[in-house]
């Protein structure tokens, strides 16, 4: 079972709430949350009342410290074991991608990329995934090794219009999303091994959105039903190469009564990502840390909302909010 769709990766959780400044418009993240947020029943909305929200406690086990490179915007989305972080810069009229590794910014852009590229996530040999907008319109996923070649993904399926990267771990694999339609109307989750993409497909989704893979090959993401509403997924690995049988078994990750969209798994299994609250018309996404069976609220205080897209097994966590990019770093002693 496996799949992927749209734009850009990056602040993909946060249109979902309000408008961004120009300066951290578009990306894959925030395409595919503009896109929910359009759907006629409502994107992520709650579920039915069935299911009361439940609102994770506080989590206390981290301090915030601001991420900021030369740019209108910083988008920090991932960071890897030793410390090398990837994202993407808005500019007024352009977005790059980045690496910023032992002190120092690098600007990546693909060749064919025409305004618009992301680095979405990066594994601990190093190696980068994102995706870039090409001349005509086209959304395509590319990797950068860690000794700096850039490359195309394979094309998904032919007439694709989008294809989403969204994690890679150490052994290469690489998961996302893609889609032939003009919008995320529906779409397929992915496992790209060896240059052979496999279907990640769960019953009764109109999308998948495998979202993070760990070293281990544990996959974590979301996926909307017809209704629109995203439940969050995690599917074990099979064995330690990560290979999975048609058996694989699917665990809901779903904070009770509320859209969840987990973004990263690390090694030890702990997840990061957000839910969503309804305000008025809006959607307002917050952080969450889940540890085992305790999940806990990680919000930027200041923040009008909040977003969680990266951890490595140090528990340090890439994110950003209207404030703009940040690292959340664990307390000597984590208190709860």
């Amino acid at each position: 079972m496996l799949a992927r769709p749209i734009q850009s990766a990056s602040l993909l959780l946060i249109s979902l709430s309000f408008s961004f400044p120009a300066a951290a418009a578009h990306g894959v993240r925030s395409s595919r949350l503009e896109a929910m947020q359009d759907a006629p029943t409502g994107a992520l909305a709650p579920q039915a009342a069935a299911q009361a929200p439940t609102v994770p406690a506080p989590d206390t086990a981290h301090f915030l410290v601001p991420f900021a490179l030369p740019a209108d915007f910083t988008t920090p989305f991932d960071i890897n074991d030793n410390g090398v972080i990837v994202g993407n810069l808005e500019f007024t009229d352009s977005s790059s991608s980045f690496v910023f590794q032992d002190g120092a910014v690098i600007q990546v852009d693909p060749p064919r990329a025409a305004g618009f590229s992301e680095l979405v996530a990066v594994s601990n040999r190093g190696d980068a995934v994102g995706d870039y907008l090409d001349a005509d319109g086209i959304d395509r996923g590319f990797l950068r090794t860690a000794d700096g070649t850039i490359s195309d993904l394979p094309d998904p399926v032919p007439g694709f219009t989008f294809n989403l990267p969204f994690g890679i771990n150490a052994r290469g694999a690489i998961v996302g999303s893609y889609t032939t339609g003009p919008n995320l109307g529906s779409c397929v989750g992915y496992l790209l091994r060896n240059g052979r993409y496999q279907t990640i497909d769960i019953p009764g989704a109109t999308c998948v959105f495998p979202n993070g893979i760990n070293d281990d090959g544990d996959i974590v993401g979301n996926w909307l039903d017809t209704d629109r509403f995203s439940h969050g997924f995690l599917i074990p690995a099979g064995d330690r190469d990560g290979d999975r049988s048609s058996d694989s078994r699917i665990v809901d990750i779903t904070i009770p009564g509320l859209a969840t969209v987990p973004f990263h798994i690390n090694g030890r299994g702990e997840i990061v990502g957000d839910y969503f609250i309804r305000i008025g018309r809006r959607l307002v996404g917050h952080g969450f840390v889940q540890r085992g069976s305790e999940v806990r609220t990680l919000d930027d205080p200041s923040g009008v909302f909040t977003v969680l897209t990266g951890v490595n097994d140090g528990g340090v966590i890439a994110g950003s909010s209207s404030n703009g990019g940040f690292l959340a770093i664990r307390k000597a002693r984590a208190e709860h």
